[in-house]
């Protein structure tokens, strides 16, 4: 099967390690989207330049014979069904951070890219959190940099190029890393289901627990 190599850059006002993604993607919206067919070259998709997306990228992503590789895929997504309408089911996508875990690595695509000893080239750019401080938070109604100032657009550019290394560090690591069993991929695919679907509970239940905690920290 064809795989479609894919990472997108957001803003957003929610912090996402605390709301988790479903509530970050309710006020969320892509702007860098990078994405490479197989071994051909990464492509940019900026969305502060270009609101419609390119054609073959819809195509890519529409067609059920293409498989959606990502290091965190579920971000992917969940952003893309929340903020695109662009609704990819699991079985899809493949997530590079689960196979790295799995693998023997750590999961996170700087770390796992280390352990492999990739080329410096293959590894995130050092200056990727504080350009993600500058570009990711904020409200979704403005925008992410200032065009009437060279140092922003080229910040903005730098943005851009982090982007596209991450998908040509996410289809190296893919490359090196054993797949999932069948079993291992079906329990990945339930906990998809799961993290989509959620889980009843007692909401009397937790009110109540809630009140004594208040109460025995009196």
């Amino acid at each position: 099967m064809s795989k479609l190599f894919i990472d997108i850059e957001t803003r957003s006002p929610q912090p996402l390690p605390k709301v988790g993604v479903w509530a970050y993607a309710e006020q969320a919206v892509i702007t860098l989207c990078a994405y490479a067919w197989d071994d051909e070259p990464v492509k940019l998709w900026d969305r502060t330049e270009q609101s419609a997306m390119p054609s073959d990228l819809l195509q890519y992503l529409r067609d059920e014979t293409v498989m959606c590789v990502a290091h965190n895929s579920l971000f992917e997504r969940i952003l893309f069904k929340k903020t695109l309408g662009i609704d990819i089911p699991s079985k899809r996508w493949i997530c590079t951070s689960v196979l790295a875990r799995t693998n023997g690595l750590p999961s996170s695509l700087k770390n796992a890219c280390l352990a492999l000893n990739f080329s410096e080239h293959l590894t995130k750019m050092e200056e990727g959190k504080a350009l993600i401080a500058r570009f990711c938070k904020g409200s979704i109604d403005s925008p992410p940099y200032d065009c009437t100032r060279a140092n922003h657009v080229q910040a903005w550019q730098l943005f851009g190029e982090y982007c596209k290394r991450d998908v040509e560090a996410t289809r190296e690591l893919f490359k090196r890393l054993i797949p999932l069993s069948d079993g291992e991929r079906d329990l990945w695919l339930l906990d998809q289901t799961i993290n989509d679907r959620g889980y009843r509970i007692d909401l009397d239940l937790v009110l109540k627990l809630q009140e004594l905690i208040a109460q025995e920290r009196k």
